[in-house]
């Protein structure tokens, strides 16, 4: 994945968000899902919005497909971002919808200079980046722009498309085969071809069990339920109890291998999530170590409910046994650390040493995501020792060099040795790290700065373990060493952030 300055991202996310607006109402089809997050921070009772609500939909139109054809089509294109030609593509999307097109010129060269490359190769018009931004996702769905217009043209009723999983319901085999040849055809003019290896015809009652209609549809009234007991009070516990058991006997049994069965799992962790339940143990250890797909939100389960030695054990078990292959295990794990609340048991110092045993200190992401976990579970003199280490790897990356100086409210916490860490950090940091140290150190001294961020810093944010997040904290933490923001304002601030200020590795400065 690539790794944007904050700048760039915030470029692209704004040129996203107008191009979005323009093309919203002049796509050929209904029925090709995608949505991008709303960022526009207006209060919203709906926990399921963007990209995520749209992927429902898209599922709520295709489980449709096996009650009204005799088969679906289940398909999706190889390597679809890789492949995409950004000259094309500007063709494609032009052709489609208004656009201002020197804003989208100016967001398809961003996009240009952000696809990875090896150093010695020119730059190629093709493929897009893989970043966690709504900007790439957003060009490749507009992509097959062409393929939605024919799908309407060709009067397919029973057609969804969420990027680049295509499903169609028909009648036939033949007129499923026909579908697949003409689809590859329109996807040829374009450079693309459909992935033989994921591309199957289902009869109506193979398709019900791939798209685990029953399942979905259960979930959908099993989670009714569920929050509707809690916001009345009732006890939800021992109906919990008994869907673990079920839970856990339907995955022993292989009840989940096949179709949409990890998608399924996901459903259910989500719902232990919304109601702070715990996955069972024997599950989450399974789901870690043998499904990368589901690591993340059994990550976030567990930072919701607390973690444990047992659960640091079970972490640290999947390094042991050479499971962990990708960055991306690392970054997440790193992620959900720094946002989860921990059950203090005097063990979990040598718990999180023994975890980040597994960081290598030589590598980019792996020193990224060590730094970020420390910048809350490190004592300042642990956190200094760790950058000089890695001085070699942050001095040398705009990005490492921004959260490196994030970390200046953590090292301000050490009185007899932080002048010395400032000077430190002046001389090594890049431009952008210089920029955000000296942020911090505007907010220690001047009330303005504060004024400038005071309903940011002063909202609270429930939807996250501690009820604020990692790096707000890091702000409050300048904040309140200001001599010139006003007593009252602190105690304010104090009183709405009290659960996360109370938390044991804050509270401590640190404990490692």
């Amino acid at each position: 994945m690539v790794q944007t300055s904050v700048e760039t991202a915030i470029i692209l996310q704004c040129l996203s968000d107008k191009l979005y607006s323009d093309i919203k109402k002049q796509a050929p089809s209904k029925n090709a899902f995608f949505e991008p997050q709303d960022h526009s921070f207006k209060p919203t009772d709906d926990q399921e919005y963007g990209t995520f609500k749209s992927w429902k939909k898209f599922q709520e139109k295709i489980l449709n497909f096996s009650d009204e054809n005799k088969f679906v089509v289940v398909t999706d294109i190889s390597n679809y971002y890789d492949f995409i030609d950004l000259v094309q593509l500007r063709n494609v999307i032009t052709s489609f919808v208004q656009v201002q097109e020197s804003l989208f010129d100016f967001y398809i060269h961003i996009i240009s200079a952000l696809a990875w490359r090896p150093d010695f190769m020119p730059p190629r018009q093709i493929g897009l980046p893989q970043i966690d931004l709504d900007a790439p996702r957003l060009l490749a769905h507009c992509y097959l722009f062409e393929l939605d217009r024919f799908m309407e043209q060709r009067s397919q009723k029973n057609y969804a498309r969420f990027m680049d999983d295509i499903d169609a319901g028909v009648d036939t085999i033949e007129d499923a085969k026909r579908l697949l040849r003409d689809t590859d055809l329109v996807l040829q003019s374009r450079s693309l071809r459909l992935n033989a290896g994921k591309t199957r015809i289902l009869t109506a009652k193979e398709a019900y069990s791939h798209f685990r209609v029953r399942d979905n549809r259960f979930l959908e009234q099993l989670e009714m339920r569920l929050l509707a007991m809690a916001s009345f009070g009732e006890p939800i516990e021992p109906k919990l109890k008994r869907i673990s058991d079920i839970f856990e006997k339907l995955y022993k049994k292989g009840y989940f291998r096949i179709g949409n069965g990890e998608k399924i799992i996901k459903r259910l962790i989500g719902i232990y999530s919304k109601l702070s339940a715990r996955v069972p143990e024997l599950l989450f250890e399974y789901f870690i170590s043998l499904h990368p797909n589901l690591r993340e939100a059994s990550l976030r389960n567990l930072g919701i409910c607390g973690i444990r030695k047992a659960d640091f054990d079970r972490i640290k078990g999947v390094f042991e046994r050479g499971l962990v292959c990708d960055d991306y295990f690392r970054l997440v794990l790193a992620r959900r650390l720094v946002e989860a609340k921990i059950e203090y048991d005097g063990t979990e110092a040598e718990s999180l040493k023994a975890v980040l045993a597994y960081f290598p200190k030589d590598d980019f992401c792996s020193v990224y995501a060590a730094i970020w976990i420390l910048s809350r579970f490190g004592a300042a003199k642990t956190i200094f020792n760790f950058l000089e280490e890695t001085e070699y790897i942050w001095t040398n990356d705009e990005s490492l060099s921004r959260l490196v100086a994030g970390m200046w409210p953590r090292l301000r916490e050490n009185k007899d040795e932080f002048p010395k860490y400032y000077v430190y950090l002046m001389e090594r940091l890049l431009p952008k790290g210089v920029e955000l140290l000296e942020f911090h150190k505007d907010l220690e001294g001047e009330a303005v700065k504060y004024g400038r961020i005071k309903s940011v810093v002063g909202a609270k944010n429930d939807s996250v373990p501690l009820k604020c997040t990692h790096e707000k904290m890091l702000v409050l933490q300048s904040v309140l060493r200001s001599s010139e923001v006003a007593e009252g304002d602190k105690a304010k601030l104090a009183k709405t952030h009290s659960y996360i200020m109370s938390e044991k590795s804050y509270l401590a400065k640190g404990i490692i």
